[in-house]
């Protein structure tokens, strides 16, 4: 059975004010191999995975919030074994003003002593 790697986005709007923000997700998921085309099967299982994700609430204003899924970015094949510690998900990007002061150049990282924080559900 195929594994898969997707990732997909969101977007947040709020009644009155239109777009809010803008979410990413990534899942890994397995694929039932049914000989037919296993990337329309697993585009199509992505979908039901990340379609699970929309949901609307009133916020404390009153106001209505909807998140809706704009697509599913990326679909990506991983094998037939995910192995343990497997990398599914990586980005590069620029430090902000914020990181520049807190990490100025020749800072060491303590990453044994920072522990991890949750993503927001």
């Amino acid at each position: 059975m195929p594994w898969f790697s997707a990732s997909a986005r969101y977007a947040s709007t709020v009644e009155c004010d239109g777009l809010s923000t803008i979410s990413r997700s990534v899942w890994v998921f397995a694929v039932p191999d049914s000989g037919e085309d296993v990337w329309a099967d697993a585009h199509a299982r992505a979908l039901q995975i990340a379609r699970r994700d929309e949901h609307g609430y009133l916020n404390a204003d009153g106001r209505r919030v909807d998140w809706k899924l704009i697509d599913v970015q990326t679909l990506d094949l991983l094998g037939e074994v995910v192995e343990d510690g497997r990398e599914v998900y990586s980005e590069m990007r620029d430090p902000s003003e914020q990181e520049l002061r807190r990490w100025p150049p020749r800072v060491g990282f303590d990453p044994e002593n920072t522990p991890p924080q949750q993503t927001g559900v």
